[in-house]
């Protein structure tokens, strides 16, 4: 980033400072305590039937993990990516 995106960053930070979309805690769109809480899948082999036979998601699409998908795809809150993004790899084993 450069030093005017990150000023602009700063400044926006000031004004609307980031809120969990689950508790309304300020500092991180999801926070540590409602991704705590959220559900996870059980693992399982991947096949079966239909099209979405294949998928591995590591959280029940409820409470707060849907919140976020959703303000994801309606609302464009693109900074929500990284957030979804850290605790899915992890979970996946991919971190």
């Amino acid at each position: 980033m450069s030093i005017v995106s990150n000023a602009l960053r700063a400044s926006l930070d000031v004004l609307f400072p980031v809120r969990c979309i689950g508790c309304g805690r300020s500092g991180a769109y999801i926070c540590v305590l409602c991704l705590g809480k959220a559900r996870r899948t059980q693992p399982g082999p991947p096949g079966g039937e239909g099209p979405l036979a294949n998928v591995m998601t590591p959280f029940v699409y409820e409470g707060v993990v849907r919140t976020a998908v959703l303000h994801l795809k309606y609302r464009g809150v693109r900074t929500l990516v990284p957030e979804m993004a850290r605790p899915m790899a992890w979970e996946l084993g991919m971190l």
